[in-house]
């Protein structure tokens, strides 16, 4: 344990320095982007730039204004988007909501910004505007998995899980086998809230397989959310043991999240080993403090 210790220190240490110089270093770089503005205050090129170095540095407030003054002078998908994202920074969603909109009345062809807008009304919760404007993003681009997988969720936020899978039937199609299993593990979710753990189990188990083969040719590390995900479906189909080794596995990559100890403790208990359940029960309630 103090091994570890030891090494969590030394990285924060080194990461430090680092993170120091590259704030003086944006500091820096405003400072002479703010000399060049002054001159050329209608540049909305040095405005947008300011604007995306106020963002590294997390002054959203100044980069929003920035951003305003430059599509005041030349409004762009570009600028749209990037002042939507530091109003979403700041929670503003209605702003960042009739930004974007002001940008799709200005360009309306832009799948980017029907997209962007969409992920602001999942954040308001309002997932009805969001599959509208996910549907024009496909219908303008029409092979983009992110936004089929997007509309999915918001489908599902419905309870809508038929057109749910039919999104992720569709995110499967295009990106085949080369996410590592990711578009699988995700249509399982959407099963797992259907309680169809059948369905949900074939998918996992394809997801860990894929998975498995990414790690050979990519050197990736192992999964350990879709061994949780797979332990749920087998706790739906009853079959606990499998359940078991599925969140030990997890664990055994990932010993830090709470809910697979919560799965395991659940499997332990279902076999009646109380001993176990009450162990791991004890152990996720310290890592949720």
């Amino acid at each position: 344990m103090q091994k570890y210790f030891w090494i969590l220190l030394c990285a924060i240490l080194l990461a430090t320095p680092f993170a120091q110089a590259q704030e003086e270093e944006y500091d820096k770089e405003i400072e002479k982007l703010s000399a060049q503005i002054a001159k050329r205050p209608k540049d909305a090129s040095l405005l947008l730039k300011r604007a995306n170095l106020l963002c590294e540095t997390e002054e959203y407030e100044a980069a929003i204004l920035d951003y305003n003054k430059a599509l005041e002078l030349s409004p762009s998908e570009e600028l749209y988007l990037k002042c939507s994202e530091a109003l979403a920074e700041t929670e503003d969603y209605i702003m960042a909501y009739l930004t974007l909109s002001q940008g799709i009345q200005q360009l309306p062809n832009r799948h980017a910004l029907h997209a962007a807008r969409a992920d602001i009304s999942v954040l308001k919760e309002e997932c009805a505007a969001a599959v509208n404007d996910y549907t024009a993003a496909i219908n303008m681009s029409k092979a983009e998995p992110d936004y089929y997988r997007a509309r999915a969720w918001a489908f599902a936020k419905q309870k809508n899980f038929a057109n749910a899978i039919a999104d992720y039937n569709e995110v499967v199609r295009l990106t085949g086998s080369n996410d590592a299993g990711l578009s699988l593990s995700e249509r399982g979710e959407i099963y797992l809230q259907q309680e169809n753990y059948a369905a949900a189990l074939a998918d996992f188990d394809k997801a860990i397989a894929l998975n498995a083969e990414a790690q050979k040719q990519h050197e990736l590390e192992p999964s350990d959310h879709f061994y949780y995900l797979r332990g749920i479906a087998y706790m739906g189909l009853k079959n606990y043991k499998a359940a078991l080794a599925d969140f030990s596995k997890a664990i055994a990559i990932e010993n830090s999240a709470a809910e697979y100890y919560e799965g395991r403790s659940q499997a332990h208990e279902a076999l009646a080993q109380h001993a176990e359940a009450k162990k791991d029960a004890a152990t996720a309630k310290r890592l949720k403090k």
